[in-house]
């Protein structure tokens, strides 16, 4: 009972309306206050007003009592014009029935007051004339004083009611006034693109969702879009600013691809090559050389600049590079001879400074990396290749034959069948006035001396040089040979040429024949068949032959004849053609001679002896030539062919309709001619069109051939049946139900009845229809002709009810209104789901979604009409979603569940991932970060969209400061400084320690794990160090490893205090060496591929003669 009694003290109740519903657009009002002063709602929401609406009546004890707290006057004094200048205050003496005196009091008041409503008060009252009055409490849904709204710029409406002071400020002077946050967009700062947010109003904390799944204030680097942003503060109230353009992201990120330094001293090779991304994607490059692409080639070392412009942006970028080159590469070299007593070789020794190291020495036939290179005596010209290619030219030395001559014998020629002058040569050994040669046969006996002798027989002989400043000699041998091998020629036939065997085979069977042999046919009167250099030969006519046998090495040769004879054949020519038309005949005829006698066989049968034969037909013929004295005997064979005379095959109707037409053609090919004679006159062509009945005759030629046939028909032209149909049919109405239609003819016919549609009612004289409309008599003689008649049947039915109906949803409610045409004196609803009803315009609920078709029979005398719809019953989709994030940066293992109520059951789930990759059902597991969109589908083919937004945590990233360790001591530390990742960190130390901080270290290597919130993992090594020892080497400012644990490879740098040789290798801890490169250079940087070492610790070396520093490297993969 309180509670019943309490509402009727706060509010004057007077039952008219509902009140506006939060978050409706607030209708506008352009009302006059009591000064005079027109006040326009929404104009104040157009400046960015937050506006109180207090609807009170004079005479309202409740209002009164609210009023005269003063919270609208101290929220109007501190937010109002005079104050923060963003909320205004109305109050609207909205009941028709109080007059304008009301204001003031009760004197002169007509309808009731308790006070002065102005006293104390500086914000607007206005006080509407009763019939704006009315209108605006029905525009408000007044129903009850007082009611007190609070609208925010955008015009949404809330009802807050008779609020304290600090309500009204949370709502109107901060909630609402988020609507006026406005946006900076920076799109030419030409580092990156970004959407700062001024914020405006917000009550507490203003918690920030953005359309690409950001949740900060401000977005900084983004991609070009449209974003939007959803805006919550600690009321729960939501506004949605955007969407924001960003047309393009001026952020460009140009790097360095690749830099090769100049190859040689002074030389132009160099290579610098930059790559521009990102920004408008379109960019131009201006190099210090006046160059414009992004790849600079073919330049000495020194000092480039490069300015890349984004053309889109305008921004542009500019960076440095130097290009180094190498030291001119210089050298010493000096040259040792042999001496005599032991005929050591020579050798020559280089001293190379400056040029890129490893040195290769390239002689005339062979090369190598050593400085010390042996030589035999000789001249050299050798030359100088650094490891990048550059070139060093010495000059030519000689490795002089101090005291020991060169012998070097040959012999020129070999004893054979064709040679009998050989001669044994020393030029090619040592030559001057203090050089003697001395000949020396098999036995040893002097043959002469000189730089060439002449021998006489073959076998061992032997050169001495004799040097006679020095006193040494050198012996030398050369072996002379000889070849007088001689060929065997055997040569034998198959007889002589006769008149059974036109030709004879010539074999060289039992002679020499191996691969040093040349075979040579030759003949002054015969003829040969076969090549000549052939073992066997096939000849054709009498005559000697001869073969001769040639030793290719040795030079000797030998022959063999052979005779020939023939006896002569007799001479056959046959005449006569071998080609004729079919049903005709051709001759063949051969020359005739008086001691000779023709056979003609024709397709294997002997049939004449005479000199010409007739063929008739398609065959091979055959005739034999013997001569009646020597009985020797030549044939000949032809093919004898006659040609099919084309075929006539007309196609198309003889007999046709009168008022047709009718085509008739000729199966032709491209190969032949065809001829029409129609009544009298002549056509060509495959095919003649004809209107009338005609006498026709066709004649078609081979043109290949000249081959002809012909035939001759008719055609004729059929006239057409006739009909008379009754053209008064009786009119269908509610009396006259049917109408008989019905026809005359004085042929003989066949007839069909036909509607509208082409179906077929009746064959008989008579139709009997029940429908309007047209009917047809279709006619058709014994020929196939046809006529047709129609005739249009109509109908009356002005009193026959038309069926028809329209309807409204609310979700599975219908409300459905007849709108049949015409008198209707019953009816029938069925609803699709078993229910019925007669009612003019029934409401219907279904109990479950989905289609249901609903027919409405309406009835009177003249009948019953149905008109049928199908309807959806359904409520909107709903979608609920729920989402677990990517646990660690690079991992696939986010999830996605989502919820459906609502539309018509029968879900279909389509979803699109980053990448365009595609997903079906409710539960995706194993996500990578990004956007994944969803569409459902319900049963009735509606649809909806939602997107969830999967996010990865930052890469684990460790930076460490080491403090190195003097020897035997422990003052090392080793300080650890961790970002990304998800929540706290666990640090744990390979030597048992844990946390981010070691210290007391000695020197040695420090293996740290770190576990983020999630468990993810990463592991560095470092290295406590220490002074340089006598071993290492004192020249290097700074020698790094890095990745320190490596995966795919390893990168070492090294810089030296000046230029030196170093050798850079990794070993096993074994002492196995793995890898090795030499370089000489002041700064190192090598890459070593660790695609063949497998996961475990090793050792990188830089050596430099005796001295070594050593860092220790762990190979996780």
């Amino acid at each position: 009972m309180r509670k019943i009694l309490l509402f009727f003290t706060l509010f004057c109740s007077l039952n008219l309306f509902s009140q506006i519903p939060d978050g409706q657009i607030a209708p506008d009002f352009n009302l006059e206050d009591i000064n005079g002063e027109d006040h326009q709602l929404y104009d104040y929401l157009d400046d960015g007003y937050s506006v109180i609406l207090d609807f009170s009546a004079t005479w309202c004890g409740p209002c009164w009592n609210y009023h005269q707290t003063g919270i609208l006057e101290n929220i109007y004094g501190d937010f109002g014009p005079g104050g923060e200048d963003k909320v205004m205050v109305f109050m609207i003496e909205a009941d028709p029935g109080t007059t304008q005196p009301c204001i003031y009091g009760p004197s002169g008041c007509s309808g009731g007051s308790i006070g002065d409503w102005t006293a104390g008060v500086d914000y607007p009252i206005l006080n509407p004339e009763a019939g704006d009055a009315a209108t605006v409490n029905g525009d408000f849904q007044i129903n009850y004083y007082p009611t007190l709204y609070g609208v925010a710029p955008n015009g949404e409406i809330y009802e807050i009611g008779q609020a304290s002071f600090n309500e009204w400020e949370s709502w109107t002077a901060h909630s609402f006034q988020m609507h006026n946050t406005t946006f900076d967009v920076n799109e030419e700062d030409c580092t990156t693109s970004f959407i700062q947010t001024n914020q405006a109003g917000g009550e507490g904390t203003v918690e920030y969702e953005w359309s690409n799944g950001a949740t900060t204030q401000n977005l900084y680097n983004i991609e070009p879009g449209f974003y939007s942003v959803t805006m919550t503060d600690d009321n729960n109230y939501e506004v949605v600013k955007g969407p924001i353009e960003i047309e393009y992201n001026n952020g460009a990120d140009v790097e360095l691809v690749d830099l090769a330094n100049v190859s040689c001293a002074n030389g132009s090779d160099g290579m610098i090559e930059v790559d521009a991304s990102g920004g408008s994607e379109d960019f131009e490059y201006e190099w210090s050389t006046g160059d414009d692409t992004p790849m600079l080639m073919n330049v000495p070392a020194g000092d480039y600049e490069v300015v890349v412009t984004d053309i889109g942006t305008g921004c542009e970028y500019e960076l440095e590079f130097e290009l180094e080159e190498p030291e001119e590469l210089e050298f010493e070299y000096e040259v040792f001879n042999p001496d005599c007593e032991d005929q050591a070789l020579g050798s020559v020794e280089f001293f190379v400074e400056g040029g890129t190291w490893p040195m290769l020495y390239q002689f005339d036939d062979f090369e190598s990396f050593d400085e010390y290179v042996t030589l035999e005596p000789g001249e050299y010209e050798p030359t100088i290749i650094d490891a990048n290619g550059c070139e060093a030219y010495v000059p030519r030395f000689e490795i002089a034959e101090t005291n020991s001559p060169t012998a070097m014998s040959q012999a020129i020629g070999s004893f054979s069948c064709v040679v009998d002058t050989v001669y044994v040569d020393a030029s090619n050994s040592s030559s001057g006035p203090n050089i003697t040669y001395n000949w020396y046969d098999p036995t040893d006996v002097f043959v002469g001396s000189g730089s060439q002798v002449q021998v006489d027989s073959a076998g061992l002989y032997t050169l001495s040089v004799y040097d006679a400043t020095t006193g040494c000699e050198t012996m030398s041998s050369v072996m002379v040979t000889e070849d007088f091998s001689v060929p065997t020629a055997v040569v034998s036939s198959s007889g002589n040429i006769d008149c059974n065997n036109v030709t004879s085979m010539i074999s060289s069977q039992g002679s020499t024949a191996d691969s040093s042999t040349v075979y040579t046919w030759t003949t002054a009167d015969g003829v040969i068949e076969s090549p000549i250099n052939s073992p066997d030969i096939e000849v054709s006519a009498a005559g000697m032959y001869t073969l001769t046998i040639d030793n290719m090495y040795s030079g000797c040769s030998e022959s063999a004849s052979i005779m020939i004879e023939s006896e002569d054949l007799p001479e056959l020519e046959l005449s006569g053609d071998t080609d004729f038309c079919d049903g005709s005949s051709t001759t063949l005829t051969v020359t005739q001679n008086p001691d000779e006698t023709p056979t003609w066989v024709v397709n294997g049968v002997t049939v004449s002896n005479d000199f010409s034969i007739e063929i008739m037909e398609s065959a091979e013929v055959e005739v034999y030539l013997t001569n009646d004295i020597t009985g020797c005997e030549v044939s000949d064979v032809v093919q004898t062919t006659a040609f099919e005379a084309p075929q006539v095959d007309v196609s198309g109707d003889l007999m046709f309709c009168a008022g047709n037409m009718t085509t008739i053609c000729l199966d032709n090919s491209s190969n032949h001619n065809i001829s029409w004679e129609i009544d009298g006159v002549t056509f060509s062509g495959e095919c003649v069109d004809l209107n009338t009945s005609s006498d026709i005759t066709v004649m078609i030629t081979n043109n290949t051939t000249g081959c002809q046939s012909s035939d001759s028909f008719v055609t004729q032209m059929v006239e057409l049946p006739s009909i008379d149909l009754i053209d008064n049919p009786t009119i269908l109405d509610c009396t006259n139900e049917t109408s008989t239609l019905t026809y005359s003819t004085d042929m003989s016919i066949s007839v069909e009845w036909v509607n509208e549609n082409g179906e077929v009612l009746g064959i008989n004289t008579e139709l009997v229809v029940d429908q309007p409309g047209e009917y047809t008599a279709v006619a058709t003689n014994i020929f196939g002709c046809t006529v047709m008649e129609s005739v249009t049947v109509e109908a009356n039915l002005d009193e026959l009810p038309i069926a028809d109906y329209a309807y409204m949803t609310a979700e599975y409610t219908f409300t459905f209104n007849d709108m049949t045409e015409g008198d209707v004196k019953s009816r029938l609803w069925d609803f699709g789901d078993g229910n019925t009803s007669t009612e003019a315009n029934p409401v219907h609920t279904y109990a479950n979604p989905g289609f249901y078709k609903v027919n409405l029979a309406s009835t009177n005398d003249c009948g019953t009409t149905t008109h049928e719809e199908e309807v959806l019953a359904t409520t909107p989709i709903q979608v609920t979603t729920a989402s677990t994030d990517v646990s660690c940066f690079g991992a696939n293992d986010a999830s996605i569940q989502v919820g459906v109520g609502g539309g018509v059951p029968g879900y279909e789930y389509d979803w699109q991932g980053p990448g365009g990759a595609n997903y079906t059902g409710t539960n995706l597991s194993n996500l990578g970060p990004g956007a994944y969109q969803i569409m459902i589908t319900d049963a009735a083919g509606e649809t909806v969209t939602n997107e969830v937004v999967i996010t990865e945590p930052d890469a684990i990233e460790v930076n460490a400061t080491v403090v190195n360790s003097q020897a035997s001591v422990s003052e090392g530390s080793i300080n650890l400084s961790i970002v990304g990742g998800t929540g706290t960190y666990e640090v744990t130390w390979d030597n048992g320690s844990t946390g981010t901080d070691l210290t007391g270290l000695p020197q040695g290597d420090y293996l740290a794990t770190i576990v983020d919130g999630n468990g993810c993992t990463v592991e560095e090594l470092y290295t406590v160090t220490g002074t340089t020892n006598v071993n290492e080497i004192s020249i290097i400012n700074s020698f790094n490893v890095s990745p320190n644990p490596a995966v795919d490879y390893l990168n070492v740098n090294v810089d030296l205090k000046v230029k030196a040789q170093l050798k850079i290798s990794m070993v096993s801890l074994d002492g196995k060496l793995l890898k090795s490169y030499n370089t000489n250079s002041k700064t190192v940087s090598q890459t070593i591929d660790l695609s063949t070492i497998a996961n475990g610790i090793y050792l990188v070396e830089v050596r430099s003669q005796d001295k070594v520093n050593i860092k220790k490297v762990v190979v996780a993969k």
